[in-house]
């Protein structure tokens, strides 16, 4: 697998997706194992003791072995309550959300379409739309479009309220990953602003993906469009090394 850039270690995106959550959680409730928090986001268990042990740093859970995890004191309240990460990661922690099916079928590629998943244009692809919701109110409206073989074969898995990623790694040999990403504020059409029940031409946050297979070939171009209000990008900066070896005395 190539090597790609990660604007928001993902260790991080779980942290901020658990600490969500624990907010509606007493202390003292226990948390899921590491198997099962990494099976739920799909990641290793590395990935998921660094959100841990950050959290722990900061006095929010404790941890003992042979005993577990638990809320060690009241998680408040965030001041900027939006999601934030990749939807594959905060949908992955049993947070009320629902996948509401739009539709689905064959369609011919236009030009986007068609350069995101490098086929003609006209092409036939398939699509599918569902809107995704959370805590009764929606946050994003996905359109997905599949290379026509494996959105065939992703249709007839009846996903309901299941993430299409991980179908995918299991669908295609050696897996999928992500190529790119076009990120970029948009005014909310009127078809878009009904169903994230906002005003029509208010902004929203429409994030492109393309992920692809073991031969880099795209497989399925994700047109995602988050409310404002409840979604957020982040990047975090890399860092720079700290020199390391003897100072140099300076010369005075």
């Amino acid at each position: 697998m190539p090597a790609s850039y990660d604007p928001f270690p993902k260790y991080l995106q779980i942290r901020e997706v658990i600490l969500h959550w624990l907010t509606s959680l007493e202390v003292g409730t226990k948390l899921p194992t590491e198997v099962k928090l990494a099976e739920r986001f799909d990641v290793s268990r590395v990935t998921i003791r660094q959100a841990l042990q950050s959290m722990e740093r900061d006095g929010v859970i404790a941890r003992r072995a042979g005993v577990g995890t638990w809320l060690a004191r009241p998680a408040m309240a965030r001041y900027d309550d939006r999601l934030t990460g990749p939807v594959e990661n905060f949908f992955g922690l049993g947070l009320p959300s629902a996948a509401v099916f739009i539709g689905q079928g064959e369609v011919a590629a236009d030009a986007e379409i068609a350069d995101a998943l490098r086929v003609p244009l006209g092409a036939l692809v398939y699509k599918i739309c569902r809107l995704r919701m959370l805590g009764g109110a929606p946050v994003l409206l996905l359109d997905s479009f599949f290379r026509l073989a494996i959105g065939r074969k992703i249709s007839r898995l009846r996903l309901g309220n299941a993430l299409f990623v991980p179908a995918l790694r299991k669908l295609c040999a050696g897996g999928v990953w992500e190529e790119y990403q076009k990120i970029e504020a948009v005014a909310a059409s009127k078809a878009v602003a009904a169903y994230l029940e906002v005003k029509a031409r208010a902004p929203v946050l429409t994030v492109n993906r393309v992920f692809v297979d073991c031969t880099a070939r795209p497989v399925v171009y994700f047109k995602t469009q988050f409310r404002a209000d409840r979604y957020y990008y982040t990047v975090k900066l890399p860092q720079p090394k700290p020199v390391s070896g003897p100072r140099r005395r300076a010369s005075r």
